[in-house]
Parts: structure tokens; C-alpha cells; sequence
């Protein structure tokens, strides 16, 4: 059976060493893409099958209309047999630590019969993207050095690590209902070293979680609404010099529904 391929796509494949992994890079062009002309700002998305979907789906055409500036979409994901043994391997890649409640404790037993692996890697992964992946992108498109981060649910947890930990790693963030729970919400910690060092935090950030993530009148452990919405304000408050927030909760949005909303949201947001 023939495979179905978005118009405007290529897909390279890249190996990290450092890593031990095989993964699948995907490349979306914007229409009249110009490898002669103006260099293009590129978005970097993890959980690259869905997510960049989303994306390459939708922005060619807005940014065909002038809804958008054209730029070059690359979702990250994992050369694997079977697609969903992904599940198990972004549970490593884009959480910073391991933690005392993880993915596990809740996952059932088809999750627990996959492949398993260590979480804590996005150190490594997050050295992946900015070594690797934005090297191969650099040396076969014509880009810009203005990148731009997009991640949802574990990949905005990973978003924050990035922020938190190599800021300079990416302009723009596009966090969506960030996995702040992850190992007893210990991201905040990261957030608070920085906070200590330093006054100024440069970076365009779009955070969102769907209302129906979390009941108002019973908040789970996961608290993905409130958790999301604390952080914003604790980011206002610490008045950073050149930090552009904007955070949002999408009405009527399950976490499963509110994944393509989030990243189509953010990438107008992010880009005005």
C-alpha cells in the first residue's frame, strides 16, 4: 500500500551517537520556498509525526494568504518499526530527570509491554537538536539563525527545560500543557536557579493548556491548567527585560484534543 506524503515535504534521516538512536527528521518548505532568496526562520517540533502534521497541514496555506510568515518546519521523530514504540522513547528524550510519579505509573499495559528506557535524557537530546539536527538543516536549506521551538504535553516540558537551562538555544517557545508535574514539578526548581542568576530571560513564549484538562472542582495530579497558568504568572512577575509571554487556556480542549490547537495557536502568536 502506498504511503501518503504532504506536498511540500522531505524526511532525512540522522543517527546521534551520543544517544544511541535512529531518528527521522521531517522537513516542511513554505510555499515558493526560494533557496536563492532571503534566508528562512525554521520551527523546530517534537513528537514529529503529529505535531508537525498539525503544522505542515495547515501553514502553508496562511502563510500563502499572508496569515503568516513563511518559514521552514522540521519535526523530530524516531526511525522505528513500529510507530508507537515512540511513546517510550520521548519519555526519555524530553524529560530532565527521573522522578518519583512518571508516565508509568498511570500507563496501561499496552505502554508497559513496549520497549522501555530511562527517562532523564533531554539534556542530551536537547544537544542533539542544536549540534545535529540544526546542522543538517543549516548545510541543505536556506535558514536563518532565528529558530523557534514547538512542544507538546512531555515536548513542552522539554520546551521549559531548554528555556530554563539554554534559552539561547531557540528566539521563539511554543509550550503546550506542559507535563509540569513531571518528578514533583521539579522544572520550577530549574526556573528558580535561573531566576537567581540572572534578570533578563530573551525569548518570545506562547503557553496553553485545554480547560477540560483539569476540573476546577476536582484538580488531579496532574494539574496541567493551573500548574501551566501558575508558572505564567510566576514568569510576569519576575519582570525579566526581554521576555515576551503570552499564556492561554482553550476552551472546550481535551489534552488529547488540544494538541494541533496549541501549536497553530502558538505559531501566530509567536510570530505576530
Amino acid at each position: 500500500m502506498d504511503q501518503v506524503t504532504l506536498e511540500g515535504t522531505t524526511v532525512h534521516k540522522l543517527r546521534s551517537e551520543q544517544i544511541g538512536q535512529n531518528y527521522v527528521i521531517n522537513v516542511g518548505l513554505p510555499p515558493g520556498y526560494n533557496p536563492d532568496g532571503d534566508p528562512y526562520p525554521v520551527v523546530y517540533v517534537t513528537d514529529g509525526g503529529p505535531q508537525f502534521t498539525s503544522l505542515q497541514s495547515v501553514t502553508p496555506l496562511m502563510q500563502m494568504t499572508g496569515e503568516l510568515t513563511p518559514f521552514i518546519t522540521v519535526g523530530i521523530s524516531y526511525d522505528v518499526e513500529v510507530s508507537i514504540h515512540a511513546m517510550t522513547l520521548r519519555n526519555r528524550d524530553l524529560t530532565h530527570c527521573a522522578g518519583e510519579m512518571s508516565l508509568d505509573d498511570e500507563a496501561p499495559d499496552w505502554f508497559r509491554s513496549l520497549p522501555q528506557v530511562d527517562p532523564g535524557g533531554a539534556e542530551n537530546f536537547l544537544n542533539f537538536i542544536n549540534d545535529e539536527v540544526k546542522q543538517l538543516v543549516r548545510e541543505t536549506y536556506n535558514v536563518s539563525d532565528d529558530t523557534t521551538y514547538a512542544g507538546y504535553s512531555l515536548g513542552g516540558l522539554f520546551g521549559l527545560f531548554a528555556l530554563f537551562s539554554k534559552p539561547a538555544s531557540f528566539q521563539r517557545y511554543i509550550i503546550g500543557s506542559p507535563s509540569i508535574w513531571w518528578s514533583d514539578r521539579n522544572i520550577l526548581s530549574l526556573e528558580e536557579a535561573y531566576a537567581k542568576n540572572h534578570d533578563d530571560l530573551n525569548a518570545t513564549v506562547y503557553m496553553s493548556s485545554g480547560r477540560l484538562e483539569e476540573s476546577e472542582d476536582a484538580p488531579d495530579q496532574f494539574a496541567m491548567v493551573s500548574n501551566m497558568t501558575d508558572l505564567a504568572e510566576t514568569l510576569t512577575k519576575r519582570g525579566y527585560q526581554n521576555l515576551k509571554l503570552v499564556h492561554q487556556v482553550i476552551d472546550d480542549e481535551t489534552h488529547m484534543s488540544c494538541g494541533p490547537l496549541a501549536m497553530l495557536r502558538g505559531v501566530r502568536k509567536v510570530f505576530g
